[in-house]
């Protein structure tokens, strides 16, 4: 029967590459929790693209509002109005 003697250097050598494994397991871990994180960070966005003859006048979480494009013109008209005899 062989018996397998370590050296001392053998010894020093698991112990580094134990060491390096512990040193990129917890690199690891750290990058998922920054990660994780930014993401918690960020409240959630979605960009709302309107039919063609459609424009949008509001957006919330649940979605967005559409309106016909010249009721939208004829309303923007109706409020610059109102802002300029305002001013006055």
């Amino acid at each position: 029967m062989i018996l397998h003697r370590t050296t001392r250097n053998q010894r020093a050598f698991h112990g580094i590459n134990l060491l390096i494994a512990v040193c990129a397991w917890q690199c690891c871990c750290a990058l998922v929790l920054a990660q994780e994180q930014e993401q918690e960070q960020e409240p959630p966005r979605a960009k709302a693209m309107a039919p063609p003859d459609q424009a949008i006048v509001g957006a919330k979480l649940g979605g967005s509002f559409f309106v016909p494009k010249p009721l939208k013109e004829y309303y923007d008209r109706l409020v610059s109005k109102v802002r300029s005899l305002e001013m006055e």
